[in-house]
């Protein structure tokens, strides 16, 4: 396939005017949101039922079509086989779910929120921070596990669908 070919291959072609590592950031963060929202959404209604980690699992898993399909229109275009290229994905979201229910269970063992909120409070009180901090309360475990599994499935997505560095793959030709 030629270049021409695979970049029309994206949402739209004016994309392709924008770096790929900015697109695949644009991409991350509306994926990123979608799942904190669907996280939220769900931890109020099931968090008496399941455990934080469950239920961070159940909106990975949810989540992973919704990650592939603005990877495909946004960062490496539309595959020509939908369904082997998504399959091909599945692996990272897999494991990046496992690294991240894992992660969930451990930082809320350790108390997390409240090593951070120590942390803002000693190191940080001669800002506004520490007082924006008790209102955040309970909340950084989320963010600390989005970090991990986001470094994670950038590199491994990258690894899997974007074919190497484009000097390689040019040599290929």
């Amino acid at each position: 396939m030629s270049s021409k070919e695979k970049e029309s291959r994206l949402l739209h072609p004016s994309l392709n005017g924008i770096n790929k590592e900015i697109r695949f950031g644009v991409a991350g963060v509306l994926a990123t949101v979608s799942f904190i929202l669907l996280n939220s959404s769900l931890k109020e209604g099931l968090e008496d039922s399941l455990t934080h980690s469950t239920i961070y699992a159940i909106s990975y898993v949810v989540s992973m079509p919704v990650t592939f399909l603005l990877n495909s229109g946004l960062v490496f275009g539309w595959p020509q086989n939908f369904i082997s290229s998504f399959l091909s994905t599945v692996p990272i979201g897999l494991t990046g779910m496992a690294l991240g229910t894992f992660s969930t269970g451990y930082l809320e063992r350790i108390g997390f929120d409240a090593i951070v909120e120590t942390f803002v409070k000693n190191n940080l009180s001669f800002s506004n921070v520490a007082e924006e901090v008790e209102e955040i309360s309970g909340g950084y475990v989320p963010y600390a596990v989005t970090a991990i599994t986001g470094l994670w499935s950038y590199v491994l997505t990258n690894a899997v669908l974007g074919g190497g560095s484009s000097k390689k793959h040019e040599k290929e030709l």
